[in-house]
């Protein structure tokens, strides 16, 4: 509601100028044609980006740039514009087939118009986007890539994405996707593997697409895997339907994989600890949990992590703010699960850019691709200065130097866990 006041200020004031740019203009026309041949008035907020985006300023210091990004969302603009053309595409399939025909020439016009304008969004959200520069990585990527190192990312994807992947990485491998069941098609994985490989960019990835009845088995086939270093998984555990827990199958194939392998997971994003509690940032905000659909995860996280079994080498990913001075709004934070405090790290994760679907995304989803990117880069290192070491000691090592030199900056372990990993 915020943001819409602040737009449609925006609106008002711009209203009053009296000439707008060629492109808005045409960007105008565009909204315009398309409200018309659908028959669907756009959202305000979505009208109100273009006077907004032309009261963006040239050069803004860095205390403007963190209110665009944290008070005006700016990262989401493009993203909900981004929303708004694909609901104007299932509306136009909605025609009758004699009126797309005669409507299509126009239609594909004010669209082309308006991927312009979301273009222009998104060259100026990049030009001053931190993008990764938080994590410090910057000297360790001058000489290390991820070369040599096998990454799994278990997610669902846009399979026809992962060819254009392909195209964006030429020095990383990418691999056919491993399909267990009937994973739904979404490129959520898609952006985790951008994340690793703008990171990390000659890994080698292993993507894994698995539905809710097949987790185990894809687990279980990972667990057997001695080629691979790295599981990230940017998903809920999967709960028995009986027992209400993690599955039995994948939980006992996940600790024998990290017993000897790295495994990074997203703690999630519901504003709130491993209880339900809220997070001190939403109570002075006065703002509510987080309506996700994985907040059932949280108590699987939690359950897994109080037993009494012995647990390997896993990482849990929490999503700092953009400027990384405090938590994300969104972030689920380890609250009193000691367990969960002691292999959780902490990173910015907030309108982190994906060259392959062209959109910002935000989360500990994507808090979870940069920690694994960070391992990645770590365990190539390491091997190279231990080349006698084996594959499962370096990792070890590399897992145990990460979680001991993490600094949580002053914040309590049971809001940031280990907190930010250091160089």
């Amino acid at each position: 509601m915020k943001t819409l006041i602040r737009l449609s200020l925006i609106l008002l004031n711009m209203l009053l100028m009296p000439v707008l740019w060629a492109g808005e203009a045409a960007w105008f026309e565009a909204l315009q044609g398309l409200e018309r041949i659908n028959g669907f008035e756009a959202d305000p907020e979505i009208k109100a980006l273009i006077p907004a985006y032309q009261a963006l300023p040239a050069e803004p210091d860095q205390a403007v740039i963190q209110t665009l990004f944290e008070d005006q969302n700016l990262a989401q603009w493009s993203t909900r514009l981004d929303e708004y053309l694909s609901l104007s595409a299932i509306l136009f399939e909605g025609l009758s087939p004699t009126e797309q025909k005669s409507l299509r020439p126009e239609f594909d016009r004010c669209r082309e118009a308006l991927r312009d304008f979301q273009k222009a969004i998104t060259d100026y959200v990049l030009r001053l986007h931190p993008g990764f520069a938080g994590l410090g990585l910057a000297p360790l990527q001058a000489q290390w890539k991820g070369q040599g190192i096998r990454i799994v990312v278990f997610d669902v994807f846009e399979n026809a994405r992962i060819e254009e992947q392909r195209r964006l990485h030429p020095k990383a491998r990418i691999a056919e996707p491993l399909i267990f069941g009937r994973p739904v098609e979404l490129s959520h994985g898609n952006t985790v593997i951008d994340i690793i490989l703008q990171l990390a960019p000659e890994a080698h990835i292993i993507p894994v697409a698995a539905d809710g009845k097949s987790y185990s088995a894809a687990m279980q086939h990972l667990a057997d895997r001695n080629d691979v270093d790295i599981i990230n998984m940017s998903r809920a555990f999967p709960e028995d339907p009986v027992t209400k827990k993690v599955e039995t199958a994948f939980k006992d194939s996940l600790r024998r994989w990290t017993r000897t392998g790295l495994f990074v997971k997203s703690l999630g994003n519901t504003g709130t600890d491993l209880f339900g509690t809220l997070t001190s940032r939403r109570v002075e905000k006065g703002l509510g949990p987080v309506a996700t659909l994985t907040s059932y995860d949280l108590k699987l996280i939690r359950e897994m992590y109080q037993e009494a079994e012995p647990i390997g080498l896993e990482v849990l990913a929490l999503n700092l703010a953009l400027f990384a001075q405090d938590l994300a709004l969104t972030a689920t934070i380890p609250g009193a699960v000691i367990p969960v405090q002691e292999r959780t790290l902490a990173v910015p994760a907030e309108g982190l850019f994906s060259p392959s679907t062209g959109t910002f995304e935000s989360g500990s989803s994507f808090a979870a691709p940069q920690i694994t990117a960070w391992l990645a880069l770590h365990l190539e290192q390491r091997r190279a200065l231990y080349p006698d070491e084996s594959r499962a000691a370096s990792r070890r090592a590399v897992y145990q130097e990460t979680l001991q030199k993490a600094d949580r900056e002053g914040h309590p372990a049971s809001e940031w866990g280990r907190g930010r990993p250091v160089p």
